[in-house]
């Protein structure tokens, strides 16, 4: 098994054959579920601890959403992929898009410590509690 910390450059440097992948695994665009051919059902997709799904294929554990983009497009994404709807486990091709890092992070919820309702804002309370600090 390899490890969560580096799965997107170990899994992207295999060599995964598309026709291969194709040929065992149906992927529905429209759903963003995948099926293993000739079983109809879909496969069951377990989610990481940080809530995205993973489909194991040949033996190594691939994030569900960069899989999909490989099996639409043919190559990996060069860099991270973002949820439109900020859904990690909706892996419908629409609703995956290329972003930057900060691009990405900016679908993150606000964290249970932000007290003032903005991403990114902050009240200064040593100096000024009345005053957000951007």
């Amino acid at each position: 098994m390899i490890h969560h910390a580096s799965m997107k450059a170990k899994t992207e440097t295999l060599e995964i054959d598309l026709q291969e992948l194709r040929r065992r695994l149906d992927y529905d665009p429209a759903s963003g579920v995948f099926r293993r051919r000739g079983k109809g059902k879909p496969i069951s997709l377990k989610p990481n601890g940080t809530g995205y799904l993973r489909v194991s294929y040949d033996g190594v554990s691939f994030k569900a959403h960069r899989l999909a983009w490989f099996y639409v497009y043919g190559e990996w994404p060069s860099g991270d992929l973002d949820h439109a709807n900020g859904v990690k486990t909706d892996n419908r091709i629409a609703n995956l898009r290329p972003a930057t890092r900060p691009q990405n992070q900016q679908n993150h919820p606000l964290t249970r410590k932000n007290s003032v309702g903005f991403k990114g804002v902050s009240l200064h309370t040593l100096s000024r509690p009345d005053r957000p600090r951007y």
